[in-house]
């Protein structure tokens, strides 16, 4: 696992203009991109993928969708999902099959080549992920999870509020 260097500590970091963040805000972020880092940065071909690539091949391991389905997951304009799916399409990750109720719908669907990519990626950061806890006592375990799921809630509150 490698090990950065980064110190986790930008008190002053700003957002957009004078607005300073919030206490708290600039560690999270800083521990999250370092805990990230460690863990889903495995090295793979997966892993190679810019981040929104990987998002929709991860959205389509659920099932397949229609690029206006894409693009309102994915919050971006239809012109940028189909950018997406164009380069993931080149890469042999995804396909664009005819919808069978409405022949004017394309849905993009995980190819098998697409699936073992994200099962090879999913089991080297499953092993990463258990190097980490290997010497990790059970106390210790279950803080650590239940810091995870505090912050899972404190997130889900924040996006139903952002939602309604």
């Amino acid at each position: 696992m490698k090990q950065s260097s980064t110190k986790v500590n930008a008190p002053n970091r700003r957002l957009g203009g004078n607005a300073i963040l919030p206490a708290g805000v600039a560690e999270v972020d800083d521990l999250l991109r370092i805990i990230l880092g460690n863990i889903i940065d495995v090295g793979d071909k997966a892993a190679q993928l810019p981040l929104r690539q990987f998002h929709v091949c991860i959205l389509l391991t659920r099932s397949p969708l229609s690029m206006s389905q894409l693009s309102e997951k994915l919050r971006c304009s239809m012109s940028a999902a189909t950018q997406l799916a164009d380069r993931l399409e080149r890469t042999g990750l995804i396909t664009r099959l005819s919808d069978d109720t409405d022949r004017r719908v394309r849905c993009l669907s995980l190819t098998a080549k697409g699936r073992r990519a994200l099962q090879t990626h999913d089991a080297t950061r499953l092993k990463r992920l258990a190097s980490v806890f290997e010497g990790v006592d059970e106390a210790t375990r279950t803080k650590i999870i239940a810091g995870l799921k505090l912050f899972q809630d404190v997130c889900l509150r924040a996006s139903t509020k952002t939602q309604s």
